[in-house]
């Protein structure tokens, strides 16, 4: 594992105690490895009130005011809080990376799987409607973990970070460009060097020059829709008033145009048909952390509604 992962395993909140008790309660059960994610939850009783009727919502009454632990878990349960927390508790105990993370009124988790790539756990929403920080060597929200994943899995990784930070060795400005731009060619998920690229390029350009740079940037990440989306508005601080907002929105898309860009890319036309055309409630409402073909489903509402008009 990288040092970040043992990072995150070592970060977690359960002493050396808790932790020894989770490695005996696990070993009798003969859970695989890349099964961990999905029946670790199912330690954690799901209850909304405990044996007393107290409700979850209570806090700490609801585990009569004593200290949490991954024990305390199997024994009052608790919603999907309990669940993902004590999940990732579980999986840390047996030295693998996990955290919990948010979505629309739900609590996930994210864990490394053996087979390398990191994947979420007690999952309704996807990592498109998850939200939370990205605990791994690049700062910004938790979908970066996605592309670090394809960042760390290329062939040119090693040589690509290098050349990043050797670009950080020279004065010249001509030369940090050049070294970046070689960091990109080799490996084009080196956000890091994508992100120092455009503060350098943006800088002093108009908002429709900083849509040419994020079409450069999705060109090179086709697949990394949020990436992208989190590019556009943090990076580059596009203004949607001074663009074409539809041709922003599609940045995201990509040329395969998967079911998650395609997701992504129909909710920001829907906030923004809303702002510009707020009666576009009255013919479908587009809810946090729906999934779905969102597309046909507003097309079929629609003319339910115009035939009874």
């Amino acid at each position: 594992m990288q040092p970040w992962e043992w990072a995150i395993v070592f970060r977690g909140k359960e002493g050396f105690e808790d932790l020894a008790w989770a490695q005996q309660f696990i070993a009798g059960k003969k859970i695989r490895p890349e099964k961990a994610g999905s029946r670790f939850p199912g330690f954690i009783p799901y209850r909304k009130k405990n044996d007393k009727g107290v409700s979850v919502h209570a806090g700490s009454a609801f585990y009569d005011h004593k200290p949490i632990t991954l024990k305390l878990y199997t024994e009052y349960g608790g919603v999907c809080g309990a669940v993902s927390k004590g999940a990732a508790g579980f999986l840390r105990s047996k030295g693998v990376p996990a955290y919990p993370i948010g979505q629309p009124g739900h609590c996930a988790f994210v864990w490394k799987h053996p087979n390398g790539h990191w994947q979420i756990g007690n999952n309704l929403g996807g990592w498109n409607w998850a939200s939370g920080g990205a605990q791994i060597p690049w700062q910004g929200p938790v979908q970066l973990v996605m592309a670090y994943d394809s960042f760390i899995h290329h062939p040119h990784a090693e040589e690509s970070a290098l050349t990043y930070y050797l670009s950080f060795c020279t004065q010249k400005q001509e030369h940090v460009e050049l070294l970046l731009r070689e960091a990109r060619q080799f490996n084009p998920f080196n956000y890091p060097a994508w992100q120092r690229y455009l503060d350098i390029k943006a800088k002093n350009a108009s908002d429709r020059r900083k849509l040419a740079l994020l079409k450069e940037l999705a060109q090179a990440m086709p697949n990394e829709h949020n990436l992208i989306w989190h590019a556009a508005k943090s990076v580059l601080n596009i203004r949607e008033n001074r663009v074409n907002p539809y041709e922003l929105y599609a940045c995201a898309l990509g040329p395969d145009c998967t079911p998650h860009a395609e997701e992504l890319f129909t909710r920001l036309v829907w906030n923004r048909l809303v702002g510009d055309c707020p009666e576009i409630k009255g013919v479908a409402e587009y809810k946090p952390g729906f999934t779905g073909k969102h597309l046909s489903l507003w097309t079929q509402k629609g003319k339910t509604r115009r035939m009874d008009t």
